[in-house]
Parts: C-alpha cells; structure tokens; sequence
C-alpha cells in the first residue's frame, strides 16, 4: 500500500497540531469510523510505503504517528505537505510504483528519477525559502544563482537579493 501523505487524520483529538486545513476540518467528519484515523489501519497493512517532508512540523507529526516495522517512510525533503505531487512531476512516481510491486519498497531507480525534482518550481521553491530562512547568505547566493541559470523565478530572485544585501554586495 501506498501512503502519498502521512496526513493520517484532522480530528483535532487525535492530531491537536494539525492546524492547516480549517474548512476541511470544519466541513468534514472527523468524529466517527471506519476513516477516523488511518494510523488504527497500520497494524492491519502488509507493507506501507509513506511519502512525507520532513522540515514540514505537521507532516513530520503525522509519520511519527504512523511509524510501525511495516512502514517505509520516504523523506521527501522540500516538497512540502505535497510531495506526492512533486515526485509525479519530477517523473519518479512510475519508478516507485514498480519498485513497491517488483521489492516491496523504494528503490535506487526511484531516488535516480527522482533526481528531476531539480526542475521541479514547487521544490525549487521550497529549497530556496527554506535555504533562505537558515540565514546562510553566501549559500544562498551560490544555489540560487545556479537556479536562476536554469529557471526564471521570482521569488529565487528575491532570496538572491536578501543574500546579496546581506553579504554587502552590489545587485
């Protein structure tokens, strides 16, 4: 079975630090069974395969509540809650899929394709803000000069600008 988000539930019972989604919570059941909380499944599952960001403090929460000796959590860095969407466009969900129906789990052609979240903009951004928050100028300057070689995206070209003032540069 496949996991695309550790998102296990949005009772605010069971997950009080899930805080992102209020019209959801608001709209939806979140009281009764049987799709309460997807970790009471987990015990039941031959093999889960969870993809999740873990510089993401509420996905982060959600794998540690579904973490079992049946769980293969995949650290997708920089994808934010969305990771699933980013390994489609990097071209690495087909990969994962024959790697879980071939082995049982993620294998090295899985993480080769998923080398292609480098075109990805949703990482691309995700990497920069969360560069850029670490306040490492002169790091920041060098990735997102080389990502504005590639791609033209504004807000790489704001974190380059902070990184430049920061390191007394001229624009």
């Amino acid at each position: 079975v496949l996991a695309f988000s550790p998102q296990s539930t949005m009772n605010t019972v069971i997950a009080p630090f899930e805080k992102r989604f209020p019209f959801s919570v608001r709209k939806s059941n979140w009281e009764g069974m049987p799709f309460l909380d997807a970790a009471a499944a987990i015990p039941y599952i031959h093999h889960v395969v969870m993809l999740y960001d873990p510089f993401v403090p509420e996905d982060k929460a959600h794998a540690a509540r579904m973490a079992g000796p049946n769980v293969e959590q995949l650290k997708i860095c920089h994808a934010t809650h969305e990771a699933i969407r980013v390994v489609l466009k990097s071209d690495a969900f087909y990969p994962l899929l024959q790697g879980v129906v071939e082995t049982g789990g993620a294998t090295a052609d899985f993480w080769r394709a998923y080398r292609g979240r480098r075109d990805v903009r949703k990482w691309l951004r995700a990497f920069i803000e969360r560069l850029d928050a670490t306040n490492r100028p002169a790091l920041t300057l060098a990735a997102g000069g080389r990502i504005l070689a590639i791609k033209d995206m504004a807000v790489v070209e704001r974190a380059v600008k902070r990184a430049r003032n920061q390191l007394g540069q001229s624009q």
